[in-house]
C-alpha cells in the first residue's frame, strides 16, 4: 500500500466490466525505477485513466440509454408479427412462459451494460497521496490511494506498475 504508483498502474473500477491501466502522458519529471511517477492530481480520463470498457453503474447515462434500447427492441419484437411464422414462434411460446412487464425497472437497468465514460468532480485528485513527498506540489500517487467516479465507482489501484 505504500508503493510509488507509476506509468502503466493496473486499476480497476467497482462498476467496470474489465481492469484498465494508468497512464502519464508529458511526465512531471521525476521517475521511479525509471518510470514516470503519477501524482494525486493525475485523474484525467482518456489520458490518465484508460476506461473500463463498459460500466454497470445505474446512474450512467449510457447504462439507463442501454436499457431503454432493450425495452424498445423488445415491444418492437412483440409487436412486429407479420405472418403465421411470426405467430408461430413468437407468439404461442408466449403461452408458455411468465408473461414479463416490459417496463424500465431499477432490476433491468442493474442488467444493461453502457460505455465507460467515467466521470469525476473537476477538482477530482486520488485520496491518500503520500502526506510527505510532493511533485510540483502535488502529492505523489500511492498504491493505497482510491477514485470515485460520479456515477459510483470506486477506482483501486491493484498493482503499482512497477517492475517486481
Amino acid at each position: 500500500d505504500t508503493t510509488f504508483v507509476v506509468h502503466c498502474a493496473r486499476i480497476e473500477c467497482s462498476k467496470g466490466m474489465r481492469d484498465s491501466y494508468l497512464a502519464l502522458g508529458p511526465t512531471h519529471g521525476v521517475l521511479t525505477r525509471q518510470i514516470p511517477q503519477l501524482t494525486a492530481k493525475d485523474t484525467i480520463l482518456n489520458m490518465n485513466i484508460i476506461n473500463f470498457g463498459g460500466c454497470h453503474s445505474t446512474e450512467n447515462p449510457a447504462v439507463i440509454k442501454a436499457a431503454e434500447e432493450a425495452v424498445f427492441k423488445a415491444r418492437e419484437t412483440i409487436n412486429g408479427i407479420r405472418d403465421w411464422r411470426d405467430i408461430f414462434f413468437n407468439t404461442i411460446p408466449l403461452y408458455f412462459i411468465k408473461k414479463q412487464s416490459l417496463e424500465m425497472t431499477e432490476g433491468l437497468i442493474e442488467q444493461c451494460v453502457g460505455e465507460c465514460i467515467a466521470q469525476f468532480p473537476k477538482d477530482a485528485q486520488w485520496t491518500e497521496g503520500h502526506e510527505k513527498v510532493f511533485i510540483n506540489g502535488e502529492p505523489v500517487l500511492m498504491r493505497r490511494c482510491n477514485l470515485m467516479c460520479n456515477y459510483g465507482g470506486q477506482i483501486t489501484i491493484l498493482v503499482s506498475g512497477q517492475p517486481e
